[in-house]
C-alpha cells in the first residue's frame, strides 16, 4: 500500500483544486477491504476547464509526470473511460 504520505501528496493537490475524485482500485480495496501489496493508487477524477488548469499547477512538472495538456483535454472529451498518469519522480 502506498505510504500515507504518498496518498496526501495527491489527495490534498486534488482537494485544493476543488475538483470531484474518489479513491479506487487496490489502494481503496485496502483502506476500505481486503488488504493487498500495491504501489499504485486509482483515482476516479472529474475535471472541468478550470480545475484541469489548476491540476496542472498543482502537480508541477519537477515533481511530477504529468500529461501534455492535449493528452488531458482529450481524455476529458471521452463520453466515459478516459484516462491519463500522474506520476510523482520521486516515488514512482
Amino acid at each position: 500500500m502506498p505510504a500515507r504520505d504518498e496518498l496526501t501528496l495527491f489527495a490534498e493537490r486534488l482537494e485544493a483544486i476543488g475538483a470531484p475524485y474518489m479513491i479506487t482500485g487496490a489502494t481503496a480495496a485496502i483502506l476500505y477491504g481486503q488488504p493487498r501489496a500495491t504501489n499504485d493508487l486509482d483515482v476516479v477524477l472529474s475535471l472541468n476547464d478550470a480545475t484541469r488548469s489548476a491540476l496542472l499547477q498543482a502537480f508541477p512538472e519537477t515533481d511530477f509526470y504529468v500529461p501534455p495538456e492535449l493528452v488531458i483535454r482529450t481524455e476529458q472529451a471521452r463520453h466515459q473511460r478516459g484516462h491519463f498518469n500522474l506520476i510523482h519522480h520521486e516515488s514512482g
